[in-house]
């Protein structure tokens, strides 16, 4: 289903759509407006997994932006994918995130947005025979338009956990607040190691960052197009890199994170295996969010917190990381997963 049919298919709603590809500056004009919203939305994260995922499955990026009366009221980043002959419905390469809409849009105009990207939803599970999960994350405004929708078209297929740091928070409240035990493991990590962070080019350090990380892999996860754009967001204050090294100015670790006007997100954290025994990452999750809070941030999301009996079955490694994680947490919210599944 390519994208002209789905313009024809809303033409009838009193919304008109585009291509993320015609409407790069309008997609900027929903996210300035929108106080507060998940760092998936943003322009560089959405380029992000276009070119990972292009990299390791057949893909196409569908992600528009909704006007009405020919302004910008809402985006959506969709997404088809298809592996061993399945086609799949997401965001991002994930389950489908909702339309971001604009703050106090007039109920009516809402209604046509939800309604629209239901009835495309429809179509190309039709035309693709796509399947297709959503995902609703559950934050302290409760229950919108969308998930109202979710609960009229779809099964709740499973629920997971998310956590968050409330950075309106004071700094000492927030490292008080952290698990008894990584209190002291953090306070050696600022100690024994050289931290820097980096919210500039940093091409050289970015590049030993990356052969860091596929030397603890083994292999190359991702393709080299990505790390690029990892480091252009950095460039231009969309994210930031924390690296540590030791007394001889080796690097042992670090992590990258995203950002925008008021939020930030873990992306990516590469840590020397045989220093495991070590509070490197200790080290980072503290720096991150002392950084994060002097930049003015309001939420900060660690990631997921995957549990051994999750619908998914997570391996132990994933739950001993999400453990870790819910170490430094203000917060922990739901995620509501729904599917036609059973």
């Amino acid at each position: 289903m390519n994208f002209d049919s789905i313009k024809e298919l809303i033409k009838n709603s009193g919304l008109t759509v585009k291509h993320i590809g015609d409407s790069r500056d309008d997609w900027d004009v929903v996210l300035s407006a929108v106080k507060n919203y998940d760092v998936d939305y943003d322009l560089a994260a959405v380029d992000y997994h276009h070119l990972y995922f292009s990299s390791v499955l057949e893909f196409q990026q569908q992600a528009m932006v909704f006007f009405a009366s020919g302004k910008p009221v809402a985006v959506w980043p969709l997404s088809i994918s298809q592996s061993e002959g399945k086609s799949r419905i997401g965001s991002n390469g994930s389950e489908v995130l909702p339309p971001l809409l604009l703050p106090n849009l007039a109920e009516k105009v809402a209604k046509k947005v939800v309604n629209s990207a239901h009835l495309i939803l429809t179509e190309i599970k039709a035309a693709k025979t796509a399947a297709c999960t959503l995902k609703y994350n559950m934050l302290s405004d409760g229950c919108s338009l969308w998930y109202k929708s979710l609960q009229d078209k779809y099964k709740l297929f499973d629920v997971t956990h998310f956590l968050y740091v409330d950075l309106n928070r004071d700094l000492d409240l927030i490292k008080g607040g952290f698990r008894k035990s990584f209190r002291p493991l953090v306070s050696k990590g600022l100690r024994s190691w050289n931290i820097d962070i980096f919210a500039d080019s940093c091409a050289d350090v970015f590049e030993e960052f990356r052969l860091l990380h596929i030397a603890v892999a083994g292999r190359e996860t991702r393709p080299k197009s990505t790390w690029d754009e990892l480091h252009a967001s950095l460039i231009s204050g969309k994210g930031f890199l924390i690296t540590l090294r030791d007394d001889e100015g080796i690097l042992v670790g670090g992590g990258y994170f995203r950002i925008n006007q008021r939020q930030g997100l873990y992306g990516v954290g590469v840590y020397k295996r045989e220093l495991f025994d070590q509070p490197l990452g200790h080290a980072v999750q503290y720096k991150a969010i002392e950084y994060m809070k002097s930049q003015g941030l309001t939420t900060y999301c660690i990631g997921q917190r995957p549990y051994p009996h999750d619908r998914n079955t997570p391996t132990d490694k994933e739950v001993q990381i999400g453990y870790f994680k819910e170490g430094f947490a203000t917060h922990m919210y739901p995620a509501f997963i729904f599917s036609e599944q059973a």
